[in-house]
């Protein structure tokens, strides 16, 4: 139909086929193709039980099949998830979140991130640590690595464990309520709701028992307040 025809048409951008390009290169090096690559990238994330795929002819169930014994390496999975990430979200700090963390290091208030992104951990530091030069936080935790996302408590006891912390003596601050927010307080620590990220959804919404702020020198002040700096 023409609506179809015209949304594909918006996905055929220059910066969209430099990618497709990319992940051509990459499935070409390893003597495989694009979706068997696809496949076999999926089917290495952790955090996806199984994979639903269809064919219409023997040789596609037989190319899907093949899939489940493409082993991928670290460098090869990172790379792939460096070109999806990139296209599906280029990234942006948010406002105020430099001075920020200017204040939290200058205090000596330690850090730590928690992420429930499924690309590999090292993709995620790596933007991260461009996006925020010096950021000072002591670890990246992403669910990519563990079997465990938020809002389990056990993720963010695995950060509790990491930095040798208890509980009570965290503040964790997230954009998502289900994930963050009321995960962070199952597993005993400090909720702060943060709702001026772009897209949040949530902007509209109130809990009067959780400590809300839409910028960060709001959380700045809260600090000087209680004395913590």
């Amino acid at each position: 139909t023409h609506q179809a025809d015209k949304q594909v048409n918006n996905l055929l951008t220059d910066e969209n086929l430099d990618k497709v390009e990319a992940l051509s290169k990459i499935a070409e090096g390893i003597g495989i193709t694009m979706p068997v690559l696809a496949l076999a990238w999926i089917l290495r994330k952790d955090i996806i039980s199984s994979v639903i795929t269809g064919a219409s002819k023997p040789s596609q169930l037989e190319s899907n099949i093949a899939a489940s014994g493409v082993k991928l390496s670290n460098d090869v999975i990172e790379e792939i998830d460096k070109i999806f990430w990139d296209a599906a979200s280029p990234g942006v700090p948010t406002d105020g979140i430099e001075s920020f963390l200017i204040f939290l290091r200058e205090n000596k208030i330690r850090t730590g991130v928690i992420s429930n992104i499924a690309y590999a951990q090292s993709i995620v530091s790596g933007r991260i640590n461009t996006l925020l030069p010096g950021n000072g936080f002591e670890f990246i935790i992403t669910s990519s690595n563990y079997i465990f996302r938020k809002p389990h408590s056990r993720i963010f006891g695995l950060a509790l464990e990491k930095a040798g912390l208890h509980a009570e003596s965290v503040w964790y601050v997230g954009d998502n309520y289900e994930c963050d927010i009321k995960g962070a307080a199952d597993a005993g620590i400090t909720p702060v709701w943060y709702t001026g990220a772009d897209g949040n959804t949530n902007t509209n919404i109130v809990h009067n028992d959780v400590f809300t702020i839409k910028k960060w020198d709001e959380l700045e002040d809260r600090l000087k307040e209680l004395a913590v700096v």
